[in-house]
């Protein structure tokens, strides 16, 4: 069996992440790859991942820089574990809109000290 491969789109906002991995994908499915598509945080294959992402993006209350950063982390674990490591080991392709470093750098923009990150 084949072992799928990862890749993860990074950056800031509106540098063309979304095209840049629109295009990939389609580039791989006409070589005859198959390829499963992901968003981090809420992707569309886990309800609780976009529960998650409703919270962080429209939070009832001001969340602490370490409150995102505990949502960034529960996305990841449950995006991993329920879209990424499946796929994989279906030998599946899998392009990421972001990665486990969005949720860092959102939480060092919003004030959250590396040390209490480590």
């Amino acid at each position: 069996m084949k072992k799928g491969i990862y890749v993860a789109i990074d950056g800031p906002e509106a540098t063309g992440k979304s095209t840049t991995i629109e295009l990939l994908c389609s580039t791989l499915r006409e070589k005859g790859f198959v390829v499963c598509q992901t968003k981090e945080p809420g992707s569309a294959s886990s309800e609780v991942c976009k529960s998650i992402r409703s919270i962080a993006l429209n939070p009832s209350e001001p969340l602490s820089s370490e409150a995102e950063f505990f949502l960034f982390l529960a996305d990841r674990a449950q995006h991993l574990l329920t879209a990424v490591l499946p796929a994989l080991k279906r030998g599946v392709g899998v392009v990421a809109d972001r990665s486990g470093i969005t949720g860092l750098v959102y939480c060092l923009a919003g004030g959250m000290q590396l040390e209490k990150i480590k």
